[in-house]
């Protein structure tokens, strides 16, 4: 009885054992399954988070080209999602804020779907873009031309200013002191520079002085700037209009009339209110304004202002400081002036002159000439100072370039002139500020 009962104790001791190795065994296959599912859902949602950002990102830099639309749209439909590895990505942008009138404020968010599960959600990231008005209509200069370094110094504007040094040089750009006894750039308005190193040593940015009646703005930032193309192919599209244009057997001399005519080569070409006037080369320029008007120069041939252009009834005046700046035009001129071209704009300053316009001289081929403002006369000196109202898009600017003075025309805010694109951004509102960014793994 005894052996019988020490095989029975045996018996069932072993299935026990067997029992204990059997949950084990069933245990760490579901740890090593679960473990799997777990990494794997973990490295998707990894996955899905960078596919999600990046694709954010191509729809944010879209929308910097045109500027922010008004209400909510698609910018990657669901209809249109763009593939990454095994994911779909689409891309939503509601406004963030309505005011009327007021700067653009979006919240884009970007989903991200499992294409191999007939496209379930994984994850979302969203982020808020706005419109920046610190460089609402100012001037744009994409780079400053000096000898394989960048320069910028000397000048005064009174307006929003936005620098790059993105051509030549590495993007390295310096402020250089016009002299011993001469101050830097003085704005009375926001600064923003682009460049991947500022060089100091020349002229401390301390002497560049930021003076404002609110919060003055002065960024040193490391970011490519996108220019609209309908700025830099602006020349090309306004030669060829078929309506409301005059044409010009360039060379020669325009002479805009108080009356609201122009004359070309001494000859009258009419009325010009709502024409756009197109050069079949370079052509030179002064006069009063009378109407709303632009002047488009031949392909890759310069406009030279030869002496004052003004609005009718602009009123320039003196001073040096704000309230006031040199010049203004008032808020109810009813006249406007744009000068485009590829080619360059050029001062003859000779003596002071006063311009009024609105200007785009950008050359889009990288292999074509750099569209240039320039100065006849670079000496220092009161008696051949520029003085510029309106607005600047700008591919490049020449060194020691002065004396120049800028006066922002914000009557561009609500209008611009014949010919411009019709996104009420004349100078360089296309910049966006990103913030609030979250991620979440919920619709």
């Amino acid at each position: 009885m005894k052996s019988n009962s020490k095989k029975g104790s045996a018996l069932v001791g072993a299935i026990f054992i067997a029992l204990i190795l059997a949950i084990s065994g069933a245990t760490y296959l579901w740890v090593i399954r679960n473990s799997g599912t777990l990494e794997k859902n973990a490295h998707q949602d990894i996955q899905a988070l960078y596919a999600a950002e990046s694709v954010l990102q191509l729809a944010t830099r879209a929308l910097a080209q045109i500027g922010l639309p008004t209400g909510t749209i698609w910018i990657v439909p669901p209809t249109a999602r763009i593939k990454v590895n095994n994911l779909w990505v689409d891309v939503e942008a509601k406004d963030y804020s309505s005011t009327p009138g007021a700067l653009k404020d979006k919240i884009l968010s970007a989903r991200a779907y499992d294409a191999q599960t007939g496209g379930s959600f994984i994850k979302k990231v969203s982020w808020r873009a706005a419109e920046l008005s610190g460089f609402e209509y100012g001037f744009f200069v994409n780079s400053v031309k000096s000898n394989g370094n960048k320069e910028f110094c000397g000048q005064q504007l009174f307006g929003d200013t936005y620098l790059t040094s993105k051509q030549g040089s590495g993007g390295k750009m310096n402020l250089v002191c016009a002299g011993p006894s001469q101050e830097c750039n003085t704005f009375y308005g926001s600064l923003s520079i682009v460049a991947a190193e500022v060089n100091e040593h020349k002229c401390p940015l301390d002497s560049t002085t930021i003076q404002n009646d609110s919060t003055p703005l002065y960024k040193l930032l490391q970011a490519s700037v996108v220019v609209p193309p309908s700025y830099t192919n602006l020349g090309d599209s306004l030669r060829h209009l078929s309506a409301d244009t005059l044409h010009l057997a360039s060379p020669g001399d325009l002479v805009f009339l108080s009356d609201g005519t122009a004359t070309f080569n001494g000859t009258s070409i009419g009325n010009i209110n709502n024409k756009v006037l197109i050069a079949s080369g370079a052509v030179n320029v002064k006069g009063t304004v009378k109407g709303n008007a632009t002047l488009v120069s031949g392909a890759r041939a310069k406009i030279t202002i030869t002496d004052t252009l003004v609005y009718q009834d602009f009123n320039p005046h003196t001073g040096n400081a704000p309230p006031l700046p040199p010049t203004a035009i008032n808020a109810t001129n009813p006249n406007y002036l744009g000068l485009v071209t590829d080619g360059g704009i050029v001062f003859a300053n000779t003596k002071p002159i006063h311009v009024n316009a609105a200007i785009v001289s950008w050359n889009p081929d990288p292999k074509g000439s750099v569209a240039e403002l320039e100065m006849t006369v670079n000496a220092n000196s009161e008696n051949n100072r520029v003085t510029l109202t309106g607005t600047v898009l700008l591919a490049q600017m020449e060194k020691d370039f002065s004396p120049f003075t800028f006066v922002q025309d914000r009557r561009l805010l609500t209008r611009q002139p014949i010919g411009f694109p019709p996104t009420n951004k004349v100078g360089n509102l296309f910049k966006l500020e990103i913030s609030n960014w979250e991620e979440s793994s919920t619709f």
